[in-house]
């Protein structure tokens, strides 16, 4: 046997021994380890992204129903004056004398709506960008001044 078929020969035996398949086996098991984990991460990171917009999607929600609220709140504020001052006109109040019982309940549920909310108003705003407060009291010294006035109507004042 010549050098050539001797180094062919030790080149074939080196290919059959079992340490040559260990190699090929953890390359592939390598290989495999890597694709896992980078499957993982994009997995781990649509997961996060999908938290991102649950949490984004919930704040809509507080912000639309504070939203709701504090319009609600402001036009009945607005319009608080006028709206006594009609219920109050001799025609009006003679065609609707429960127009004010229903107007002070309306306050009052928004009253109480404003106040169940009042922790999420203060996580929301600062104390600079939102009054909670000054709206409780404007609501609730409105609920109290129907009151009185519905009180007078009663007894004929």
């Amino acid at each position: 046997m010549n050098g050539n078929d001797q180094i062919l020969q030790e080149l074939v035996e080196a290919v059959n021994s079992p340490d040559w398949w260990t190699i090929g086996i953890t390359v592939i098991n390598a290989l495999i380890m890597v694709w896992l984990g980078y499957n993982q991460y994009r997995l781990q990171k649509r997961q996060t992204q999908l938290q991102e917009l649950q949490t984004r999607q919930q704040d809509y929600e507080t912000y639309k129903k504070l939203y709701v609220l504090l319009s609600s709140a402001n036009a009945e504020i607005d319009s608080f004056l006028f709206n006594l001052n009609d219920s109050l006109w001799e025609p009006r109040y003679a065609i609707d004398k429960e127009y004010l019982k229903r107007k002070q309940k309306y306050i009052d549920t928004l009253w109480k709506d404003l106040s169940d909310s009042y922790i999420d108003y203060e996580l929301k705003f600062s104390k600079e960008t939102f009054n909670k407060s000054g709206y409780l009291r404007i609501l609730s010294l409105m609920s109290r001044l129907i009151q009185q006035t519905l009180m007078s109507l009663e007894k004929g004042e």
